[in-house]
């Protein structure tokens, strides 16, 4: 599993210095399958990703950039100690200041969220 440090390596070491693309660049670096920038994704456009490679897929898709060495680090600790759902780190990018800038729609995102909140409540498996 890569940490944060080893992603923005990866990124960087993928560059020859000039202007780069971000985005394609850490496609590059981290997935042989090139993740598409859309204005509307359906939640399970993202879901199928896993750790870092989740996290850094989802700030390209809602907030059209790559994470922070430290918010890529927190997240993946935090989706790693099941501190925090798929759906629900989506709904925290999604609805935050930036991303209601940027404006992207994640289809049925309030739909598996509110699943996902009474799994939790409720302590139960599906």
């Amino acid at each position: 599993m890569l940490n944060a440090n080893d992603v923005m390596q990866k990124i960087f070491s993928a560059t020859d210095g000039n202007t780069i693309n971000p985005v394609a660049t850490c496609n590059q670096a981290i997935s042989n399958t090139p993740f598409l920038l859309k204005k509307s994704y359906h939640i399970n456009d993202l879901l199928i990703y896993e750790n870092s490679e989740f996290i850094i897929n989802s700030y390209f898709a809602i907030l059209k950039r790559y994470p922070e060495a430290n918010g890529l680090n927190y997240y993946l600790y935090k989706l790693q100690q099941n501190s925090i759902s798929k759906p629900g780190f989506l709904i925290r990018l999604r609805y935050s200041p930036e991303g209601r800038y940027t404006g992207v729609k994640i289809k049925m995102l309030l739909i598996y969220f509110l699943v996902s909140a009474i799994k939790r409540i409720l302590n139960i498996t599906i």
